[in-house]
């Protein structure tokens, strides 16, 4: 009997090691997408490697998926995703490139807009640790994944342009276009729709305060549509 239930633990042992295995293996031969750094203001952002290093940031460079952000003092940061999304970092920020697995091409950096869907499915996992996020993201095909996490929340969307800060122990999401299911640690969920906000918390999604609406909405005239900044070339 003892040897039986030994047995049993160990075959269980195997088998959930043979499936994390092949997780990692899955997730080792996905395709990277390339995200490319096309525009940088202020002090030079930096990035932090796996060695522990911080080099500055610079337009052209292609950050590597599981690698962190971290903007200074008035600097901001514009990346384009190969599937067409683009972000903007403000000031005082700090990003992980969790994951993007893409096979797209880098768009081509023109004057007008950006590509009007991504063409291939692709995976993307952001960790929003501080300051503030805008994003602009093409419709996504159905088999796709855009999420943004934060201490106090998620957001997920399939294609649409919003906002996400974060301020001391709350965050708060705004919507300019589009849907975004928001997710907060307790498990709430709430749609967004456009020109709507919410608040997440360690206690769950509030309502967004009359000041973080307005931040939200002084971002997007800021900001702008980005569609009207890359496009494919004719």
């Amino acid at each position: 009997m003892k040897n039986s239930s030994h047995s049993r633990r160990l075959k269980a042992l195997l088998t959930t090691t043979f499936l994390f295995g092949s997780l990692l293996f899955l997730r080792a031969s996905e395709p990277s997408g390339d995200i490319r750094v096309i525009e940088v203001h202020g002090p030079p952002a930096v990035i932090v490697m796996a060695d522990g290093s911080t080099p500055p940031i610079r337009v052209n460079d292609l950050l590597p998926p599981g690698s962190t952000v971290k903007t200074p003092a008035d600097s901001s940061l514009k990346l384009l995703f190969a599937n067409g999304a683009i972000l903007i970092l403000q000031p005082r920020s700090e990003l992980r490139l969790t994951r993007f697995a893409s096979k797209d091409a880098l768009p081509m950096q023109t004057t007008t807009g950006h590509r009007p869907s991504e063409l291939s499915k692709s995976h993307t996992d952001l960790d929003l640790q501080s300051g503030a996020a805008l994003l602009d993201v093409p419709p996504l095909k159905k088999e796709s994944k855009f999420q943004v996490t934060t201490p106090l929340g998620i957001a997920g969307i399939r294609g649409t342009r919003f906002y996400v800060s974060i301020r001391k122990d709350r965050a708060v999401v705004g919507v300019a276009e589009g849907l975004v299911i928001t997710t907060s640690l307790l498990g709430e969920t709430q749609s967004l729709a456009a020109g709507q906000a919410i608040g997440l918390t360690a206690k769950g999604l509030t309502r967004a305060t009359a000041s973080e609406t307005s931040f939200i909405r002084n971002l997007d005239a800021a900001f702008g549509t980005t569609r009207q900044l890359l496009k494919p070339s004719p």
